[in-house]
């Protein structure tokens, strides 16, 4: 069977790929998490360390499944990281009861959000094989 080559993906499409994916991967862990602690009866207090672990695996997986070459991953991270701290932002603010309250939580969730996303593209470009 012949070896048939697929067109690569551009930057840009690369970015907005893993980015969606990023946010649909936390919208399920965001459900399932949830179900988790109100089945075991949580406290608050699980929340934000819950949240961060969602935001780090959403972006390792949405950087894993998106970029492609074994280049620019802190670039490409830093862009995902923002734009998926945005795009879930909106989203979630959509599904809560006080929607598109901007505070200070909202600076550090997208600061957290690019450090993240750097820190995961580097790592996606860097286990990509050769």
């Amino acid at each position: 069977m012949e070896n048939v080559e697929r067109p690569q993906r551009s930057f840009l499409m690369q970015l907005l790929f893993s980015a969606v994916i990023s946010v649909l991967v936390a919208l399920l862990l965001s459900v399932l998490f949830g179900l988790l602690i109100v089945a075991a009866n949580m406290g608050d207090g699980w929340l934000m360390p819950i949240k961060q672990i969602i935001n780090a695996v959403s972006l390792f997986t949405g950087c894993m499944l998106g970029f492609k070459g074994r280049k620019d991953g802190w670039k490409k991270g830093i862009i995902v990281g923002l734009v998926y701290s945005v795009l879930a932002f909106v989203i979630f603010s959509l599904m809560d009861t006080e929607p598109f309250s901007v505070n200070i939580t909202l600076l550090w969730d997208i600061l957290l959000g690019t450090a993240m996303g750097v820190i995961c593209g580097i790592i996606a470009v860097n286990l990509k094989k050769a």
